[in-house]
């Protein structure tokens, strides 16, 4: 079984017998020696669309023993589902429910040995299995996983996955956790340089196009995620890699990337992707020539692809008081999350946070009375909100939640967006 950043032509010749290649990117050609493609974007035999590695993986070796094949690897399953960004709908949900203890099964009698190595990341984290939530997938198993790939070390996080010795497991969730370190250290480096980028692009540009040369590998999709979301728009990060440099582009507007890509396909050693997401290899002397390209087809395809529609920035609005351990279990009652069925984004008017500090000199941190208790309320990377949130009162749109560090449980409001409030 294969899987492949970029799409996978070229890189299958070798196969000798079945050679079985799930992708979630868009193949530009298929050639003979590729035995089953099973592609989860387009039109598909199956009836679910977008399934993402995870379930396709899942439906190659279903025969004979369903059941107990699920069972045996839900876990790993949801991961891959969270981890690949597939839609959460239909049986991409069931699978994730299953892996995450939330569809009532027994686990089957030798579900541990499949999954000794992530459970020891689990510990490692202090994340308590029952239950699990996406944001646990997503947000810590996740990073910590791809951090291998990203630090060139790949086979440690295979490694952990398919061990099923509890000390081994330990060690490797350790190793995983520092190269993670190491992996943070490396995007709050990245971030700094892309902050006197960012200086001198214009506002009125669709498009945001990064390179320099002192930018480190490995993290680029992290970086230019971070910074579309930041600013909505779509984002090319490019960084010297090797012999050759490597960039990401990603959006978060409905612009399709891998359309832009194919249009400035001439000059990439490779690319890949699909149509949130996609990635590319590109000589040096060729980047100049890209951003030409790239901001020249931008402006035609931004106006084809760009949704018109406005965006949605809440599904409810709730006061302070309304922030409670009830309504936490009553949205957690809605879980798995993810792409398609968003967490409900909650919408806190005309509120003035205190005890606001700053952490690590990027995130802010401060409370809300909710009548009884103080509710801790964080904005990752709001830093630059400072002013605002401490002068004046303040629309908040975030995610409630209940969060787990040190063994400890407590309410949190985790902020997404902050306006100033406009009576």
């Amino acid at each position: 079984y294969g899987d492949f950043g970029y799409s996978p032509t070229g890189y299958v010749d070798f196969a000798i017998e079945e050679n079985y290649v799930t992708n979630h990117n868009e193949i530009q050609q298929i050639t003979p020696s590729m035995k089953t493609i099973m592609q989860s974007t387009g039109p598909l035999p199956y009836p679910v669309d977008q399934a993402g590695k995870a379930l396709l993986a899942s439906f190659i070796r279903q025969r004979p023993k369903l059941r107990k094949y699920l069972l045996m690897v839900s876990e790993l399953t949801a991961v891959g589902i969270i981890t690949d960004m597939a839609p959460v709908s239909g049986e991409n949900r069931t699978l994730l429910k299953l892996g995450m203890g939330r569809a009532g099964f027994e686990p089957y009698e030798d579900h541990k040995i499949q999954t000794t190595g992530l459970g020891a990341l689990f510990d490692e984290l202090r994340i308590r299995k029952h239950p699990v939530t996406t944001h646990h997938l997503g947000w810590s198993i996740g990073p910590a996983l791809n951090a291998a790939g990203r630090m060139g070390q790949t086979r440690l996080s295979l490694q952990l996955l398919i061990c099923d010795q509890l000390d081994q497991g330990k060690e490797l969730a350790k190793q995983l956790l520092r190269l993670n370190q190491e992996r943070r250290k490396r995007t709050s480096h990245n971030e700094k340089i892309i902050e006197r980028l960012l200086e001198l692009h214009e506002e009125k540009q669709h498009l945001l196009f990064l390179y320099h040369k002192d930018l480190l590998p490995g993290v680029s999709g992290i970086v230019a995620s971070r910074v579309a979301e930041r600013f909505n728009k779509t984002v090319i990060y490019i960084n010297p890699d090797g012999e050759r440099a490597r960039g990401s582009i990603r959006t978060v507007n409905g612009f399709n990337v891998l359309s832009l890509l194919e249009k400035c396909s001439s000059v990439f050693v490779q690319y890949g992707g699909h149509k949130q997401a996609a990635g590319f290899s590109i000589e040096y002397e060729r980047i100049d020539e890209l951003k030409e390209l790239a901001f020249f087809h931008s402006e035609t395809l931004f106006q084809a692809n760009h949704s018109d529609q406005p965006e949605v920035l809440h599904h409810i609005e709730l006061t302070p008081n309304d922030l409670t351990w009830t309504a936490a279990a009553e949205l957690d009652c809605m879980e798995p999350f993810g792409n398609g069925n968003p967490e409900p984004v909650i919408l806190i008017k005309n509120v003035k946070l205190k005890d606001i500090k700053i952490m690590q000199n990027q995130h802010l941190k401060g409370s809300l009375s909710n009548g009884k208790n103080d509710i801790t309320c964080v904005l990752f990377g709001g830093v630059r909100f400072e002013s605002l949130i401490a002068n004046h009162a303040c629309n908040l749109y975030g995610y409630l939640q209940i969060n787990e560090f040190g063994g400890k449980r407590q309410l949190q409001f985790r902020i997404l967006e902050v306006r100033k409030f406009d009576p």
